[in-house]
């Protein structure tokens, strides 16, 4: 199991993990066109984050965090919007990544996620130890 940078040609591999979670929400219909293009634009986009899990050739895990202007604060935020993985450890390494690159540069005051479905306690847990602070039902990194 490797993580790395994402690439175009991860792209079907995103979308189709990205499909998969919209599953969860059965009264939305998922536009396929917007997913695309938002994929796309995040790969080629570098103020945004994007990493995939892959073994074997085969990305089994995405992390997508998308930087914005922060309403309330100076400097971005960079939001996660998409985090999954079929591999054990998997997503632990995803947000380690994602933990690193946003300590790494100046640019983006707080990161994080602010989860709308019920998530394994441990996974609770994870995002405590790798730093980030619970607000609520948002978890926050500040930086």
């Amino acid at each position: 199991m490797i993580t790395r940078s994402a690439t175009m040609k991860d792209k079907p591999a995103i979308l189709r993990l990205a499909k998969e979670q919209t599953t969860r929400y059965p009264r939305l219909r998922s536009d396929v066109e917007k997913i695309n293009g938002a994929v796309a634009e995040v790969i080629a986009d570098s103020r945004h984050f994007t990493q995939v899990v892959e073994v074997d050739g085969q990305v089994e895990g995405v992390l997508v965090g998308i930087t914005a202007d922060a309403l309330w604060s100076q400097r971005k935020n960079c939001m996660i919007a998409l985090w999954v993985s079929k591999v054990p450890g998997g997503g632990v390494q995803l947000l380690r990544g994602f933990r690193d690159w946003v300590k790494s540069g100046r640019s983006i005051k707080f990161a994080g996620m602010a989860p709308d479905l019920d998530l394994d306690p441990r996974t609770y847990w994870i995002l405590k130890r790798i730093g980030f602070e619970r607000h609520g039902g948002t978890f926050l990194l500040y930086n």
